[in-house]
């Protein structure tokens, strides 16, 4: 090979190469042109990892919605039929559904519309449950919902996601009924300076989790709910297991801590 073409290739791969995945990612992370792109790539692989994230939390999201059934709707018209109204924010593919109980009256908003087609093939899986909207909005924005005409809002794995928790906390409040109930899912960042800690405050520094992970973001999202002005505040916090989180996805040890509850308007 002579010497010019040695040299070329040399200095397309320590230089040009290099050069260039650096201002496509920056190009990535630095302009919105490019958002469509992340919520369709976001949309296909986050419905397989919450899929895996879902079958290792299932026992909790059971019992956290284990009295669903037993709420009264404080809205004259749905309580006289038995029924009550759910709001769920950043539904994805719709992994609560089964949890629902039948002939509510479900409201949905989800920032990304892309997530739009594997919800609806998943909630045509459950006939008995009345959708009455599908609104593509941020939580911070829960547009076109009146105040206090909701009974139940639903949060999993979502907070982790919006541009402003104590925005979209505050929408959360005025949508509910008094006496409305808040059922919350989170995970939230690791005990402060522990290796796991360190290695979240790295993908939040870097923005490569947050924009992989549909603008995910390591926040103390317990601090948050507790500021929130709730009457009332059951939470507690819980941990996957680091050896059954082996066998299946490295990526899930990093969102490990998790909190769950219920708040009360």
């Amino acid at each position: 090979m002579a010497t010019v073409d040695v040299y070329v290739r040399d200095t397309i791969w320590t230089y040009m190469v290099p050069i260039g995945l650096l201002s496509f990612f920056l190009l990535l992370f630095m302009t919105d042109s490019l958002k469509v792109i992340r919520q369709w790539y976001c949309s296909k692989y986050l419905t397989s990892f919450s899929e895996l994230h879902d079958e290792m939390i299932e026992p909790i999201k059971k019992a956290l919605f284990s009295d669903l059934n037993n709420i009264d709707s404080s809205l004259t018209d749905l309580r006289n039929k038995g029924l009550i109204r759910i709001l769920e924010i950043g539904v994805g593919s719709g992994s609560n559904l089964k949890y629902y109980p039948q002939q509510c009256r479900l409201v949905i908003v989800d920032p990304n519309p892309h997530f739009k087609q594997y919800f609806t093939e998943n909630v045509n899986k459950f006939p008995d449950i009345n959708l009455e909207r599908y609104i593509v909005s941020p939580g911070e924005r829960l547009r076109g919902i009146a105040s206090s005409t909701v009974d139940v809002v639903v949060t999993t794995t979502v907070l982790c996601c919006v541009e402003n928790v104590p925005k979209v906390l505050k929408e959360i409040r005025r949508v509910l009924v008094p006496g409305g109930h808040y059922y919350f899912l989170e995970h939230v960042v690791a005990a402060h300076n522990t290796k796991r800690w360190k290695l979240q405050q790295l993908a939040n520094w870097t923005g490569l989790w947050k924009w992989f992970h549909d603008g995910c973001v390591f926040r103390r999202i317990d601090e948050d709910i507790a500021r929130a002005g709730f009457s009332d505040l059951d939470i507690s916090t819980f941990t996957l297991d680091d050896d059954a989180q082996s066998s299946k996805s490295k990526l899930i040890q990093m969102i490990s801590p998790h909190i769950v509850g219920v708040a009360i308007k």
